[in-house]
């Protein structure tokens, strides 16, 4: 993974500069305000948790100030998440849901083989599954980039990718711990994006709503929830 060509490296380099001039102008949004109003409309007390801190402009929603936690971090790739998971578990272990968005970046840097990433993710749930033995996560089958992303090439490596993380949501799923693939792919277009990979404010309320939904499926209502959102910028966001 760390021997990627010097033609891959600058061609990756120049989709992160295409989208970060867009995105310092005009931002772009991460699923989680949109999920956090959800959860509140529908009386979950909800906890998001991390070691990072979103700062960018989020109204207050019923009374309540919006939970800026989170573990999202713009351009990690699945074996830097690796490596820090067990520094991260040693500072947030009392949660009881985790939201894994991981893939993209490896995807998009030129890795070939969609299992190289579904490796290392495998290994993350099983850390997470260590500290948290009742643990529940929900793992994205990730959605598009925009059609100049999409090419024929690069849709199939998604593709591979995402039947990989139905595999292995079905395979880590135990007899403490539910593992659940969760869907943001099918019937994800163009419009909801504010740049080539990140979501505009529709784009966050689709995947916020395909979470709810996964996430009332096995949570009752009044339920507390502690979330653990954890991955890359689509997690992250960039709010101005």
């Amino acid at each position: 993974m760390k021997n990627k060509s010097s033609f891959l490296k600058i061609l990756f380099i120049g989709i992160l500069i295409s989208s970060c001039s867009k995105d310092n102008k005009e931002g772009y949004e991460s699923y989680r305000y949109e999920l956090w109003k959800k959860c509140i409309l529908n009386n979950y007390s909800v906890d998001f948790v991390g070691t990072q801190q979103d700062d960018g402009n989020y109204p207050d929603f019923m009374g309540f100030s919006f939970d800026r936690d989170h573990e999202g971090i713009g351009g990690i790739e699945s074996e830097e998440v690796l490596e820090n998971i067990d520094e991260v578990l040693q500072q947030i272990n009392n949660f009881n849901i985790v939201l894994l968005c991981l893939g993209g970046n490896d995807l998009l840097n030129g890795i070939d083989d969609p299992q190289s990433p579904i490796d290392n993710i495998h290994l993350i749930i099983s850390a997470i599954q260590t500290v948290q033995p009742d643990v529940t996560i929900f793992i994205e089958k990730i959605a598009p980039g925009n059609a100049e992303l999409m090419t024929p090439e690069f849709q199939l490596k998604i593709s591979e990718f995402n039947q990989l993380i139905t595999n292995i949501a079905t395979s880590q799923t135990n007899a403490n711990s539910i593992v659940t693939a969760v869907d943001m792919n099918t019937g994800f277009t163009e419009d909801l994006l504010a740049d080539d990979v990140h979501y505009n404010q529709e784009g966050a309320l689709f995947i916020a709503e395909k979470y709810f939904y996964a996430i009332s499926s096995v949570f009752n209502s009044n339920s507390t929830l502690t979330i653990l959102p954890l991955g890359d910028s689509r997690v992250e966001g960039a709010r101005p």
